[in-house]
């Protein structure tokens, strides 16, 4: 299985995308193997010990990244040198823009966690940018950087737009108008990258939660539908028009209930926190959140322990075809369905199993990044944009 250290180099590319890429994957070995010596680096990285050595030295005199001379220990030798990302060049922000919150994450460059605040929403596109700035510099300033140290900040939002252009098409789930989000955050000294929500979850699991070895998985989660996005071949499958793995919206029951996007019989519709408490207000049982149906259910309500099976029956089935289809290693289960596996775990999984080819049942895990995860993978895009653009890591080799 290959990963971040061992992905082939690709023999038609330029020498700088060679070396843009050989420091990429320097980075993300020191990022997960923290206070690590050169010479293990050049055998996880399989990168020639000159140019681990040239890269490493470059990096060191730019305060990317920091040496450390560990003690001898009365071993006889040199005293080993322990490599590390340096916490004090610049740090990565991350948000995610739920209906009725934000939450926002600060974290160093190695994805270690400084702060994470909540934030109200506001009622527009631009006040809140504005209120995700104003909060980013606070945080900054009180971990002791300047702005200018904050590398970016990055935007999980449970919005349709072009990942390229940054024009949104349309939001169900918060009241943005159709425009160009670029147009907004001209005015900042910080940059700003978007993404749709779950493809903002996916790639927090690749950097920094339980998929960084693991290159063909599914993300499902989102702040208050069903989103979906997946990394194959250790890539992020976005599509032609950048909503690749949007499991939420494939239809589980033909003609069934109309789902926010004017479909019917999506999986939204029928598994998502927001479709089971709008299923129970229906029937007269307005509650506040799914702990409360949970509530509901233990005391043998019979409507509501029916939407919950229901619920796993028709995610198990979804997640079985994208399994048939695409062969994943692993499900991840992150932010809103967190809060609902243990209500529909058992039903998915039979639904899971009794619908999957035989041998191709992959696992089902939880976030380990629990409900922050969209809002780390803002910070992982920025970190991503960082490792791969022009004008990110590769300016330092130069």
């Amino acid at each position: 299985m290959t990963n971040m250290l061992h992905r082939p180099v690709n023999d038609q590319l330029s020498l700088q995308d060679i070396r843009q890429k050989n420091a990429a994957r320097i980075f993300h070995a020191l990022r997960v193997s923290p206070e690590i010596s050169q010479r293990e680096l050049v055998d996880q990285t399989s990168i020639d010990q000159a140019t681990v050595s040239v890269i490493i030295n470059a990096l060191v005199d730019n305060n990317i990244v920091a040496r450390k001379k560990e003690t001898s220990q009365g071993k006889v030798g040199r005293p080993r040198t322990a490599l590390s990302i340096s916490k004090e060049t610049s740090i990565l922000m991350g948000a995610s823009i739920e209906p009725h919150a934000i939450s926002l994450v600060a974290t160093y460059m190695d994805g270690e966690l400084i702060d994470r605040v909540t934030l109200d929403t506001a009622n527009d596109m631009k006040p809140t940018i504005e209120r995700v700035y104003s909060a980013a510099k606070d945080i900054a300033k009180n971990a002791g950087f300047s702005t200018k140290q904050i590398l970016g900040i990055g935007i999980g939002c449970p919005v349709v737009f072009d990942v390229e252009t940054q024009q949104v098409w349309s939001s169900r789930h918060i009241d943005w108008p159709k425009v160009n989000i670029s147009t907004l955050t001209k005015q900042f000294d910080v940059p700003f990258l978007f993404d749709n929500d779950a493809n903002t979850g996916a790639l927090a699991e690749k950097y920094f939660g339980n998929c960084q070895n693991i290159d063909n998985f599914l993300f499902v989660g989102g702040p208050w539908g069903i989103g979906g996005a997946l990394f194959i071949d250790g890539q992020p499958y976005k599509g032609s028009s950048g909503y690749g793995g949007e499991i939420g919206h494939m239809t589980v029951v033909a003609r069934g209930r109309e789902c926010g996007c004017g479909k019917r019989g999506c999986l939204e519709a029928y598994a998502s926190e927001k479709s089971i408490l709008a299923r129970l207000a229906e029937r007269g049982t307005e509650l506040d959140d799914i702990h409360e149906v949970a509530l509901l259910a233990k005391h043998g309500h019979q409507f509501a322990n029916h939407i919950l099976y229901e619920a796993g029956d028709y995610l198990g089935l979804a997640l079985s075809n994208v399994t048939n289809f695409f062969n994943p290693e692993c499900i991840v289960l992150g932010s809103e369905m967190m809060r609902l596996a243990p209500l529909i775990r058992d039903q998915m999984q039979h639904s899971l199993r009794e619908n999957t080819m035989e041998g191709l049942e992959p696992n089902i895990i939880l976030s380990s990044l629990g409900q922050h995860s969209i809002a780390m993978g803002g910070a992982a895009h920025v970190l991503e944009s960082f490792l791969n653009q022009p004008t990110g890591l590769i300016r330092y080799l130069s």
